[in-house]
């Protein structure tokens, strides 16, 4: 099967894909351009050119799309540097062939408001505009993709959410100076701040981790008492790391013994099908020999468990376990 022309342009490589664009300029306009270019890049430039015998006009058009689309995505341009980019269009090409191309660059490349955050996370760009009036977010997540837009609602504070969804639904028109406003004093506050390196952080596995170093049971339930009752979202996400299978392993065998005494033994298999042998090896010492065969036999031959249902016993067990670890302190 022949391949495509888009595919073909596509596997050229960007050395050859730079020539193409070159030689279809006008000299005078090609000269400076590649005059800015370094020695190195320029000689293989030049010899890519040489190496040229006839360009295609498909070849060519596909070229200069590639060349604006660079110049708007890399946010070289402004205005002004759009309309040089069209000129460069219009000066190496026949007019109603220039018109053409500039006609299928303007309908896919439009330059779009709040394109700086588009590759940003949901989470980078709702710390940067929660503290803004929920008409100002609400303009700014009506220009963001669909998908981005949606996540940074997510990641705003819950008490805002309805507010700002609102104004999006309550949009119809908008002054163009208005946005242009909004986004320049938001591209000056949030700086470089979008290309530092970032460095994931699960902030709600460090706060369940913390809470599980408290070593008063009564001061580790007050503790999570209040952060529900002040944040009830941070408190499910904290929650979903305070009582996991790993922490069997830092149970003594006194309260594994328990925990299988007080687990129904279905239970306890399908949450060892999602532990690692470590885990199923401690319970196992901690039970007889026969009921150990038993286990053992159950998770290697029992029946498919599907992900939900390993995650919930798995709570169950860690949580039987936190219990016995509870009650054993208590004594």
């Amino acid at each position: 099967m022949a391949k495509s022309k888009t595919k073909v342009y596509q596997e050229l490589p960007g050395i050859r894909r730079a020539a193409i664009f070159f030689a279809s300029l006008d000299q005078q306009v090609a000269a400076p351009l590649m005059a800015a270019l370094d020695k190195a890049t320029l000689e293989e430039v030049s010899k890519e050119i040489a190496r040229l015998n006839v360009i295609d006009k498909d070849m060519r058009d596909r070229a200069f799309r590639e060349f604006w689309g660079m110049f708007q995505s890399q946010q070289f341009v402004n205005e002004g540097g759009a309309e040089v980019a069209r000129s460069l269009v219009r000066a190496a090409l026949p007019m109603d062939e220039a018109e053409a191309v500039v006609d299928t660059v303007n309908r896919s490349l439009r330059l779009e408001p709040f394109a700086f955050l588009k590759k940003a996370a949901p989470e980078v760009v709702a710390r940067y505009i929660k503290e803004e009036h929920p008409q100002t977010v609400g303009l700014i997540l009506s220009h963001l993709p669909k998908e981005l837009a949606s996540g940074v609602l997510r990641a705003l504070p819950a008490a805002s959410r309805l507010d700002v969804l609102k104004r999006v639904a309550g949009l119809k028109e908008t002054n163009p100076e208005t946005i242009r406003q909004v986004e320049a004093v938001l591209k000056e506050r949030i700086g470089g701040a979008l290309d530092a390196p970032v460095e994931k952080v699960e902030g709600a596995k460090t706060a369940a981790e913390m809470i599980k170093q408290i070593p008063d049971a009564a001061q580790r339930r007050e503790t999570l008492e209040r952060l529900e009752e002040e944040d009830p979202e941070l408190y499910e996400e904290v929650m979903k790391y305070m009582h996991v299978i790993t922490d069997l392993a830092t149970h003594d065998d006194g309260v594994i013994k328990t925990l299988v005494r007080n687990t129904p033994a279905d239970v306890l298999a399908v949450a060892l099908c999602g532990a690692d042998e470590e885990i199923r090896e401690k319970v196992y010492q901690n039970m007889s020999r026969r009921a150990a065969a038993a286990l053992r036999e159950d998770i290697e031959l029992g029946p498919h468990r599907t992900a939900r249902e390993v995650e919930d016993a798995q709570k169950q067990v860690a949580e039987n376990a936190a219990k016995a670890a509870e009650a054993e302190a208590g004594r």
